[in-house]
């Protein structure tokens, strides 16, 4: 079962306590996974000389709750680490403070991180296309 994302709706194929808490990667809680960790270059190689990716148990932690728009907006320049909670949901640029990032994290490693990950993806598309 998966969660259907509609453009204003969100179906949970999972119950709330499981799809919003105990299976979600909410901020600033330790969540047991499966990780698969290997060394690539920008453009999604990976590297020659890297060792061979390792598999294993881990634990993660999100440092911020992004949603899919804030996230665009990040990507479009819209929302820079500069952006505040203005309270406004009509405002493009609004960082809410509910989803800013943990300490020590900041806002400008997450905009960065996550433009990163869109160059990755984008890199890795035009190879298979």
């Amino acid at each position: 079962s998966t969660t259907v994302y509609l453009v204003n709706k969100v179906l949970p194929m999972l119950p709330p306590l499981l799809s919003e808490e105990l299976c979600s990667l909410n901020e600033g809680v330790d969540r047991c996974a499966y990780s698969c960790i290997w060394r690539m270059t920008e453009d999604g190689e990976m590297l020659a000389n890297a060792p061979a990716p390792w598999f294993g148990r881990t634990v993660i932690r999100s440092c911020a709750r992004l949603d899919y728009g804030l996230a665009q907006r990040m990507v479009d320049g819209v929302v820079t680490a500069a952006s505040v909670d203005t309270g406004n949901p009509d405002d493009d640029a609004c960082w809410p403070d509910l989803r800013a990032p943990e300490a020590p994290h900041t806002k400008q490693q997450v905009i960065d991180d996550v433009r990163a990950l869109v160059r990755l993806a984008m890199n890795r598309r035009k190879k298979r296309f």
